[in-house]
């Protein structure tokens, strides 16, 4: 097992992610690296009716900047777009019913900077998983972490790491068939209490 590792902060992660959060003992959490577009960091995917949905959090674009400084727009109603997706895609899967509060409260309180809103996302999906959430987080940025396994760069909005993942029954799937890798939502929603055991027998 991998002592130490460093990961970004997105929003509602891949089950991969998570697979590699709970491999290793130590997690540090970047904050320091300048914001990317097209990333985990303001998107996630879901499972809806129609196929592949996309979350997508309106930033401010205001020029570069570090990501732990970028403001969440509120100018759209994406709190009231994105409840009602995850309410529209998962309410007749077996567990919505059972988180379906945790994240109303979470979409009620307007905050501020994308990192701190994400980072309540983390501690959620933490809870639910009874998991503890690492309080680890960079203070300067450095170009290469060579004190553990660094996935800063491993996930991408655009293409899927290149592994097996184990089928689950998904809301939608006899229309679209399986999709792997999705949020951890998705994981959540279906499998409820077993998604813990599904993530540690991810070989990742």
């Amino acid at each position: 097992m991998t002592e130490k590792q460093i990961l970004p902060v997105y929003y509602f992660a891949p089950i991969s992610y998570w697979a590699f959060y709970l491999q290793v003992k130590k997690t540090i959490f970047e904050r320091e690296d300048f914001y990317e577009k097209q990333s985990f960091r303001n998107r996630c995917y879901l499972y809806g009716a129609n196929g592949w949905l996309s979350l997508i959090i309106p930033i401010r674009h205001e020029g570069k900047r570090k990501y732990k400084d970028v403001r969440i727009c509120y100018e759209i109603p994406w709190r009231t777009q994105h409840q009602k997706s995850l309410e529209n895609a998962y309410r007749s899967s077996p567990y919505f019913k059972f988180y379906e509060m945790d994240f109303i409260a979470l979409f009620e309180k307007k905050e501020i900077f994308l990192l701190d809103f994400n980072q309540k996302c983390m501690q959620i999906i933490a809870n639910i998983l009874k998991i503890t959430l690492s309080k680890r987080f960079t203070y300067q940025y450095q170009k290469k972490y060579t004190q553990g396994r660094d996935l800063r760069d491993a996930f991408s909005v655009k293409s899927q790491l290149n592994q097996d993942f184990p089928k689950y029954q998904q809301v939608f799937s006899e229309k679209h068939g399986f999709f792997p890798d999705l949020s951890l939502l998705d994981l959540l929603f279906n499998e409820g209490p077993e998604s813990f055991n599904y993530l540690k027998k991810l070989h990742t």
